[in-house]
């Protein structure tokens, strides 16, 4: 999966790692945030897994052993829906599903791949 190896951890997130004491173990109350994927200077991704995500499994696991993840999808620094972004109707069949006004829930890392793919001119 392409769109994994662009997930990059925000600072705010590591210190959290580092210097927080979740309730529990890491796995299971654990929060993470990573940096919005750029695709040009209009366009982020905000894809997201952990416990604090509409992600399964919902736990902070290495990001390989998720099968869905959250999405949000920024336009000019606004959230906005897939069709504002792409015009492949595959795509946006399968994120509608998964669209609760402003993001995403539980997308199949799949979709998330073919989006990335879309978006970056290689489907």
């Amino acid at each position: 999966m392409e769109f994994i190896k662009k997930l990059v951890e925000t600072d705010g997130s590591l210190k959290m790692k580092e210097y927080g004491q979740p309730i529990g173990t890491y796995e299971d109350m654990g929060f993470r945030m990573f940096k919005q994927v750029k695709i040009s200077d209009e366009v982020g991704l905000s894809i997201q897994a952990s416990y604090g995500h509409y992600c399964s499994p919902r736990k902070t696991l290495p990001l390989e052993m998720y099968s869905s993840m959250e999405l949000a999808i920024f336009k000019d620094g606004e959230f906005v829906s897939v069709q504002e972004v792409t015009e492949n109707k595959e795509v946006i069949s399968e994120l509608s599903e998964h669209y609760e006004g402003t993001v995403y829930g539980g997308v199949p890392v799949e979709t998330l791949e073919k989006l990335y793919k879309d978006l970056i001119g290689i489907a």
